[in-house]
C-alpha cells in the first residue's frame, strides 16, 4: 500500500495505483518517481477494473433491452421490415455501453475529489470547451453526426430505402445522445487542482477523458452495411468517403491529444527508488 497524505476521502492508493500513476505522468513528461499524493488517487485510480466491468455490466443490460424493445416494436409498424433496416444495432448498444461506463468510471474518482472543499474551489474556471476538444475532435464529432444525419435524411427523401436510412438516423441519435451524455459530464465537471501543477493535469485529464469518447466509432456500422449491400448503390461511394472521413479526423486527434506534455511543475518529489512496476 501507498500512504496518501490527506486521504482525500478516498482511501489508500495501493502499489499498483501509484505505478499508474507515475507511468501516466512519465507518459506526459513529468519524469517523477513517486507522484504527489492528489495525483496518485486520481491518476492511479482511473482504471479499477472491477468498478469498470460493474458499470459496463448495468450499461449492456440497458442497451440490449432498448434492443430487444425495438425488435418488437418492428413488426407492429407498417411497410417496415427488420431486415431492411442497418446492421448497426448491435455494435452501437455494445458501444454506448462501453463508452459510458469508461466516463462513469473515470468520473466516479473525480466526483469522491470533488467533494474535499480543498479541491473543489468555484472559483477556478473550468478550461473552454474548444481548448477540452480539440479542433480535429470537433470536426470528426460534427462529420460522424452532422454529416450523417445529411446523409440520412439525403437518402430518406431521394431513394426508395427509407427504412435503411431512417434506422441509421436513429442509431445516429442514440450515438449522438451517449456522446453528449459523456462531453457534457466532462466539460461541466469541476477543476480538482491545487495549484498551478494540479491544475495543468486536471486540463490534460479532462482533454484525456473527452478523446476517450471516441464518436468516430458511430460511423463504423455503416461498413456492415456495405457488405450486406442494404445502402442505396448511389450512396455507397459517398458512405465510404463519410466512414473514412470520420475515423481519420478522429485518428489525427488521438495522435495529437497523445503528443500533448505537462508543463514544468511539482508533480511528485524525485526519490532514490522509483516506485517500481506494477507486477511488483
Amino acid at each position: 500500500m501507498v500512504e496518501t497524505e490527506g486521504d482525500w476521502g478516498l482511501g489508500t492508493a495501493t502499489h499498483r495505483e501509484a505505478v499508474a500513476a507515475r507511468e501516466w505522468l512519465v507518459r506526459r513528461g513529468a519524469l517523477v518517481h513517486i507522484p504527489r499524493p492528489l495525483l496518485t488517487v486520481r491518476l492511479g485510480q482511473r482504471n479499477r477494473r472491477r468498478v469498470w466491468f460493474g458499470y459496463y455490466a448495468v450499461f449492456v443490460v440497458l442497451a440490449f433491452a432498448c434492443y430487444a424493445f425495438v425488435h418488437w416494436l418492428v413488426p407492429d409498424l407498417p411497410d417496415v421490415r427488420d431486415e431492411d433496416m442497418t446492421e448497426g444495432l448491435v455494435l452501437t448498444s455494445v458501444y454506448c455501453a462501453l463508452q459510458l461506463a469508461t466516463w462513469r468510471t473515470w468520473s466516479r474518482v473525480d466526483r469522491g475529489l470533488a467533494s474535499h472543499e480543498a479541491l473543489n474551489d468555484p472559483s477556478l474556471p473550468r478550461p473552454p470547451w474548444r481548448t477540452v476538444l480539440g479542433g480535429w475532435f470537433t470536426a470528426s464529432t460534427a462529420v460522424t453526426f452532422v454529416g450523417g444525419a445529411g446523409l440520412g435524411v439525403a437518402m430518406v427523401v431521394t431513394t426508395p430505402a427509407r427504412t435503411y436510412a431512417s434506422s441509421w438516423l436513429g442509431l445516429l441519435a442514440i450515438g449522438a445522445l451517449s456522446t453528449a451524455v459523456v462531453l457534457t459530464g466532462v466539460l461541466r465537471a469541476p477543476v480538482i487542482a491545487d495549484d498551478e501543477a494540479t491544475r495543468a493535469v486536471d486540463d490534460l485529464v479532462r482533454t484525456e477523458n473527452a478523446n476517450h469518447a471516441l464518436p468516430a466509432m458511430f460511423a463504423v456500422p455503416v461498413v456492415f452495411d456495405l457488405f450486406e449491400g442494404k445502402q442505396p448503390s448511389a450512396f455507397t461511394g459517398v458512405l465510404i468517403g463519410y466512414v473514412v472521413l470520420s475515423v481519420g479526423l478522429q485518428l489525427v486527434a488521438v495522435v495529437v491529444h497523445s503528443r500533448q506534455v505537462l508543463p514544468p511543475g511539482d508533480y511528485g518529489p524525485p526519490s532514490a527508488e522509483p516506485v517500481g512496476s506494477a507486477e511488483a
